[in-house]
């Protein structure tokens, strides 16, 4: 794949990062898809996903992580220091938006990886089908003000949120 114009890799640093599904497949539609998702998200900044991890397990631990609780030792087994910080995030029925912060050199890059393989792995698993889940590599802006900080947050956390209500 060729290389990216600018390399994700400044830590403390601000980044809107994006994914869409191929032909516009939903894999946001049913609520174990995204608890898969959130947990997904979770491990694997820190880690890995626990084996033997059972489809009811998905679902408490989501609920768990978005009540704000760090009760999932026997779901994730960590590896290292978590590789980026989130400031908001939402799943829309075909695509993702995060604002993260890298907290490694390199860390939205290799969690992106991770994220995105392991999702696909499982959904591509569960619904018996092969080949990439995602269009295209993920695209990931950096913030360079303020003005964009809140013009991206408000994207996030209100525009998104209400074209999935729609």
């Amino acid at each position: 794949m060729p290389k990216r114009k600018e390399q994700i890799h400044t830590a403390g640093r601000p980044y809107h990062v994006l994914s869409r599904a191929v032909e516009g497949r939903g894999i946001f539609e049913s609520k174990e898809d995204c608890a898969r998702f959130l947990f997904q998200m979770h491990a694997a900044n820190i880690g890995s996903p626990a084996p033997n991890l059972y489809r009811r397990n998905l679902e408490e631990a989501a609920d768990l992580l978005l009540e704000g609780k760090n009760a999932l030792e026997k779901f994730v087994q960590p590896q290292h220091p978590p590789l980026v910080e989130f400031f908001s995030f939402v799943l829309a029925r075909d695509h993702y938006h995060f604002g993260v912060v890298p907290a490694v050199k390199g860390g939205i890059s290799l969690y992106m990886q991770k994220l995105n393989l392991g999702f696909a792995k499982y959904f591509n698993i569960k619904h018996k089908r092969r080949g990439s889940l995602f269009e295209t590599r993920f695209q990931a802006l950096p913030i360079r003000n303020s003005d964009q900080l809140v013009a991206l947050t408000q994207h996030i956390n209100v525009k998104n949120v209400l074209d999935v209500y729609q």
